[in-house]
């Protein structure tokens, strides 16, 4: 997972360069490398993550990731902290709904405040696959003004009770995820997953 994590900050890293966002990925100690469960998904979930919190936040703002050992044993925590405009509680309550659309909000800038700038669809499946990894999906914390946070824990380790691996069977592959992004390009700007 630590190599997984490496090409994230990569990526994510010259993107807030070019918009003057201090980015930071901070992994404990207490990670291991070795992770039972599905990195490709974990990196879709937070690739969507930290790309909305890099699109929502200001320049000279921030966006922290952190990943450290859960609360619960045998888990993974991940956290995408930005310091954007944050959310009024009416966005994030429908937020993990299909085609929910956001506002940018940029006090200094109102005709910003009112442009529609996607259809949600990235944060319904992001919380989806927190779902499938078997997490409790994903945690909101936001307030206007005051930047995010986004959340979720998922089980690294083998299942205590089947002394097997997490499946991921039932996941959807990388083709059903790019043909449900395809089916909707015809709409306005979607979040990319």
């Amino acid at each position: 997972i630590r190599d997984k994590l490496k090409e994230i900050h990569q990526l994510f890293q010259i993107q807030a360069q070019m918009k003057n966002i201090t980015f930071q990925l901070e992994v404990s100690e207490n990670v291991s490398q070795e992770v039972y469960s599905e990195p490709n998904r974990i990196t879709q979930i937070l690739n969507n993550l930290i790309s909305n919190s890099i699109k929502f936040t200001p320049p000279e703002g921030q966006v922290l990731v952190f990943v450290r050992q859960g609360r619960t044993p045998g888990h993974l925590y991940f956290e995408v902290r930005d310091s954007g405009p944050g959310m009024p509680p009416q966005i994030i309550e429908n937020l993990f709904t299909d085609f929910t659309s956001s506002k940018k909000t940029n006090f200094s800038n109102p005709d910003i405040r009112t442009n529609p700038t996607g259809m949600g669809i990235g944060m319904s499946i992001s919380n989806h696959l927190v779902e499938l990894l078997r997490g409790k999906g994903i945690q909101v914390q936001s307030e206007i003004g005051n930047g995010s946070c986004f959340s979720f824990e998922i089980p690294s380790i083998a299942d205590n009770n089947s002394n097997q691996a997490i499946s991921t069977k039932d996941l959807p592959s990388k083709d059903t995820i790019k043909a449900v992004s395809y089916t909707h390009l015809t709409l306005p700007t979607i979040y990319s997953v």
